[in-house]
């Protein structure tokens, strides 16, 4: 697919509740974004909707609809994000 590149540096930062992921090289960036505090969404660098990681914070609601709690939710949704290194690798 994609030839390795050395060059090519993940970067992942928190900043106002949107965690940023990218690759050096080639400028490209995913994003992760809390939506109404129900879901993470994972977006390119063009704004496009790639994933919705939905949560509930509430245990009795979270076992009855057997959601994710939201700090799991952020670690797919930050995975996901990630898979544009992987890819280019």
């Amino acid at each position: 697919m994609f030839a390795p590149n050395p060059q090519r540096t993940l970067l992942g930062t928190l900043l106002l509740g949107t965690i940023i992921v990218g690759v050096g090289a080639l400028g490209a960036v995913w994003s992760v974004e809390e939506l109404n505090d129900a879901c993470f969404i994972v977006k390119d660098s063009a704004g496009q909707k790639l994933a919705y990681v939905y949560f509930e914070d509430e245990p009795g609601r979270r076992t009855a609809a057997k959601l994710l709690s939201k700090d799991e939710a952020r670690r797919i949704a930050a995975n996901i994000a990630k898979l544009l290194e992987a890819l280019q690798t």
